[in-house]
């Protein structure tokens, strides 16, 4: 089904009949048949209403499979898709896939901002993709929901990695210093104001963190804060001396890998605990790269500081037999452990051990 090509109509045909199965054991099809013609392209724009229904379907097995491959195949479709996804913003089943279509598609007619601005006031849980689509539609009136966002300990699940909305907020604002300066300086000491508020947090839970606190990723938070975070690099360092944590003191260390003026000694930490994993004292190396998964986020700024280069060298000959150990010890972060395998070792090939 999935080489197809735009030349077989009566294929394109076929697959919409496949969408339109109704039979709960007939969901892996329609999932199929979605990502059959999000390959085909634009060429299939004939099935765009039948994938459109495909955004919502009942909860039976394989919705969320379904649906995605729906959403993505609009995505591959193209611009003949946004007719039919603006009309599904008033949808409450379907408006977030549709919000994220169009920012695919980079619809952002001004109109949209107001409409998408009461949607975010409406929402109880906040979500970071409007949050995004927001400030894309017109940065200048985003401002408020972005200081907002700044207080915010709310966390989405997005594409199966669990974001803080504030780390998504400080990450725009660091962009927007780029790209908008005299709009990012307006933000920075919102932002600088809610770093300081999670290293005081951080300070506060490490010594004893309280029931289901996931330390990891109140750390990998703050690598999202980006330069803001740099200035907190001190206090981030006394706390990770402190921690009688070993996966503790690993993520504090890739932190301050990215954040410390002078990132050396956390390298040399940090390549420490892959040697010894590799040589079978302390931890296993799958335990180290599958703690990868929560430092993936770090992976941009280390790499800038040549500290993967190290990493791989001590990676490289164990890539078969410690994804074997991932596979089966840490079945859940498999793919982002594969990415930052990938980061950390760009000229070995994958697709051997996958």
């Amino acid at each position: 089904m999935e080489t197809i090509g735009s030349h077989r109509p009566e294929a394109i045909r076929a697959l919409v009949r496949a969408l339109g199965r109704e039979s709960e054991t007939f969901y892996f099809v329609r999932e199929r048949a979605a990502r059959a013609l999000g390959r085909v392209g634009p060429a299939a724009s004939t099935a765009i209403p039948a994938l459109v229904r495909n955004l919502a379907v009942p909860d039976k097995h394989n919705r969320d499979g379904v649906c995605a491959a729906a959403e993505d195949a609009l995505k591959s479709i193209g611009p003949d898709a946004i007719p039919h996804v603006l009309t599904l913003l008033s949808d409450p089943e379907r408006k977030s896939r549709a919000i994220r279509i169009l920012q695919h598609l980079n619809v952002c007619e001004p109109s949209l901002f107001e409409p998408m601005l009461q949607t975010w006031k409406q929402s109880e849980k906040k979500d970071p993709i409007l949050l995004r689509y927001l400030v894309q539609i017109s940065p200048e009136k985003a401002g408020g929901i972005l200081r907002e966002a700044l207080e915010s300990d709310q966390q989405a699940e997005v594409g199966g990695e669990t974001l803080y909305l504030d780390a998504v907020a400080a990450q725009i604002v660091v962009e927007l210093q780029s790209s908008k300066p005299g709009l990012g300086s307006d933000l920075a000491e919102s932002v600088k104001r809610a770093a300081a508020r999670l290293v005081a947090g951080l300070e506060k839970d490490i010594p004893a963190p309280p029931a289901n606190c996931n330390l990891s990723a109140r750390i990998t938070r703050l690598a999202y804060y980006g330069p803001f975070a740099r200035p907190f690099a001190g206090r981030v360092e006394s706390i990770a001396k402190a921690t009688q944590n070993d996966m503790t003191a690993i993520s504090l260390s890739a932190l301050l890998a990215c954040i410390a003026d002078d990132p050396r000694p956390h390298i040399k930490y940090l390549c420490g605990i892959m040697r010894a994993a590799d040589a079978g004292h302390g931890m296993g190396m799958a335990g180290v790269i599958g703690y990868m998964s929560a430092w993936s986020a770090f992976s941009p700024a280390m790499a800038a500081q040549k500290s993967l280069d190290k990493i791989a060298a001590i990676m490289g000959r164990r890539i078969a037999p410690v994804l074997r150990e991932i596979r089966s010890e840490y079945p859940d972060r498999i793919d982002k452990c594969l990415e930052a395998i990938e980061k950390a070792t760009p000229n070995k090939s994958m697709h051997a051990t996958k």
